[in-house]
């Protein structure tokens, strides 16, 4: 669709809108011009009659809510209390942790210093003339597999063989 065509379209459909617009007002307002008055309607007003026993009724039926609407707002502070002397309590639990655990690191983090120290004893070094000895590490299974580990130990080590297989077979990880 070109550009001409698209501006005729939409004046002639602006038009058409228009003229609706207009003969709806038209006929409303027609309709409208002979609005037959409305009689007006006197209506009595009546003044309330309000005794002294009402009044005080109506008092002491607010006073009344008023001192039930106090003790909710004293019970609202009470709770407001004890849960702000509650939170109170838990920081200064939180605050005692924090700083166990930041002792707790600082000891791991020197036993760990101190554990770096004592392998780099353990291990010698590759010009030192005991460069055989090397560190060896055991690991056993279960406890059953350490105690028969210890006793073969302790065998071997008094010279006591005699109840050695040979088809026993040791792993050493």
């Amino acid at each position: 669709m070109s550009r001409k065509t698209a501006l005729i379209l939409t004046a002639a459909l602006t038009m058409f809108v228009i003229v609706v617009a207009g003969a709806l007002a038209v006929r409303l307002g027609a309709s409208g011009a002979d609005p037959t008055p409305v009689a007006a309607v006197e209506t009595a007003t009546v003044e309330p009659i309000v005794t002294g026993d009402a009044v005080r009724q109506r008092e002491a039926l607010y006073q009344q809510r008023l001192e039930e609407a106090n003790a909710q707002l004293q019970q609202a502070y009470e709770q407001l209390r004890q849960l702000q002397s509650q939170i109170q309590q838990l920081q200064a639990q939180n605050a005692t942790l924090l700083q166990r655990e930041q002792i707790y690191q600082q000891r791991l983090e020197e036993a760990n210093r101190l554990l770096q120290q004592s392998v780099q004893i353990v291990q010698p070094s590759p010009d030192s003339p005991t460069g055989e000895l090397e560190a060896r590490r055991v690991t056993f299974r279960s406890d059953d597999d350490r105690d028969d580990r210890r006793e073969h130990e302790e065998r071997e080590w008094r010279g006591d063989d005699d109840e050695y297989d040979e088809d026993e077979e040791w792993d050493d990880d």
